[in-house]
């Protein structure tokens, strides 16, 4: 690594900008577990600064899981008043973004109010954190994104392909909107958002949208209807899961 300093030993750590201290350095094969619950960089290529009271960890490769870590960096701007920042990228398998992302401390706090979905296919997860080593709560924000996934959620025996979209979370919420799909063959659009329903409890809420035959619709009990009502029509579904 190297060492850069420029100015007078009383007036550290240089905060009015008067001097500079700066030290640079590499690491290869790092682990960096920034927080708990959240997956740790593997096998990563770093270049740490300090600058004055300030460090930076900036990844060139590296895993989390199984998936290859695209861009991550790690820094906190004041050592004296320490903020962990995170920011990174992540592509891989689907199912393990979806598994990393329950097991982290925003699933586990949003709990039963996650559905049990299922993913194929390859996704891309970004991750916005900030960390405050105090009392403070985390600030958790994030985005998966999908690009021709399939997804299935058995409770409500529902499968879709082809899925493309971002869905947003938080430490305490869930959203997307304007997801595309193909549902039995036909594309439609989907959007969900958690919200508080009746009686206060929280609700997964689910729109479609498209233009779908009673078949597409209702399956088998839809396909028996066909020599009465046949055609495709457009249609506005909204369904309301309440969770827990």
């Amino acid at each position: 690594g190297d060492v850069v300093w420029r100015g007078a030993l009383s007036r550290f750590p240089f905060d009015a900008g008067e001097a500079l201290f700066e030290a640079r350095f590499r690491i290869d094969g790092a682990v960096v577990d920034y927080t708990p619950g959240w997956p740790r960089l593997e096998d990563g290529k770093l270049a740490v600064t300090f600058r004055n009271r300030a460090l930076r960890v900036e990844t060139e490769a590296g895993r989390l899981l199984d998936s290859a870590v695209e861009h991550l960096v790690v820094r906190i701007d004041d050592l004296a008043e320490a903020t962990v920042k995170v920011e990174g990228r992540a592509k891989g398998p689907g199912a393990t973004m979806w598994q990393a992302f329950q097991n982290s401390p925003a699933g586990r706090a949003l709990g039963e109010e996650l559905p049990d979905l299922r993913i194929d296919g390859a996704a891309t997860l970004n991750l916005d954190l900030a960390i405050p080593l105090d009392p403070r709560p985390n600030q958790i924000q994030g985005t998966v994104e999908l690009a021709g996934n399939k997804l299935r959620l058995p409770v409500w025996e529902i499968g879709l392909d082809s899925v493309r979209g971002e869905v947003r979370f938080t430490d305490n919420d869930l959203a997307a909107e304007n997801i595309q799909a193909l549902w039995r063959g036909e594309p439609i659009r989907l959007g969900l958002d958690l919200a508080t329903g009746r009686e206060g409890r929280r609700e997964l809420r689910t729109r479609l949208q498209g233009r779908l035959a009673l078949r597409d619709l209702l399956g088998e009990t839809g396909a028996a209807l066909e020599p009465y009502v046949s055609g495709k029509t457009a249609l506005a579904v909204a369904l309301a899961v309440p969770t827990q």
